[in-house]
């Protein structure tokens, strides 16, 4: 069953708790999140099939972003913590991303990627002033976008032939954002 029908159903009850810190999301909360981050996406100038990339440890805000992707109908790159800024920065050029989504657990990291790629957009979870992610998110209405559809994931290839290769998905052929898994993009 999707989470937008556990909102619906059972807004009250955990949809997430956090093992090492026992925090909790609600699937009301989760559902305001992802429709905030669908907003986002949209007021960042993303369209459906637009991609932006994310390097996150596993933390709270991950599968809600995932959940508001899959609502913006946007292609979201997933990044391996293991890689270094040069191979990070060359995922972000050849996947085209508009941004990247990352935390300050990877301040290291972002250094390098800043220098790869001055011109792209950070939004970092614990960040300040424009690449604040928290305050960007809270900026934004938690009613769905008006024209949703099924986001998808656009995983690289461990590069064993070369360099790492984008494995862009056909887009669904169902807009209707209920028929789609939205942990694996998949009609169910």
């Amino acid at each position: 069953m999707h989470p937008i029908t556990h909102a619906q159903t059972r807004p009250d009850h955990p949809a997430m708790i956090m093992a090492g810190s026992g925090e909790t999301v609600t699937f009301g909360e989760m559902d305001a999140y992802a429709n905030r981050f669908a907003q986002l996406l949209r007021a960042r100038g993303l369209e459906r099939g637009d991609h932006f990339a994310v390097l996150m440890e596993n933390n709270v805000h991950y599968l809600q972003v995932v959940w508001g992707s899959q609502r913006a109908g946007t292609m979201m790159v997933p990044i391996s913590t293991r890689l270094t800024a040069p191979e990070i920065a060359y995922i972000l050029k050849d996947a085209g991303a508009k941004f990247l989504l990352t935390s300050t657990h990877y301040a290291e990291a972002i250094a390098g990627i800043r220098n790869e790629c001055p011109d792209l957009p950070l939004l970092i979870v614990g960040g300040e002033g424009d690449e604040d992610y928290e305050a960007a998110l809270a900026a934004q209405p938690s009613e769905p976008i008006a024209d949703q559809a099924p986001g998808q994931y656009m995983l690289y290839s461990s590069g064993t032939t070369g360099r790492p290769k984008g494995v862009k998905p056909a887009p669904p052929e169902d807009d209707d954002i209920l028929a789609i898994n939205p942990l694996v993009g998949l009609a169910v």
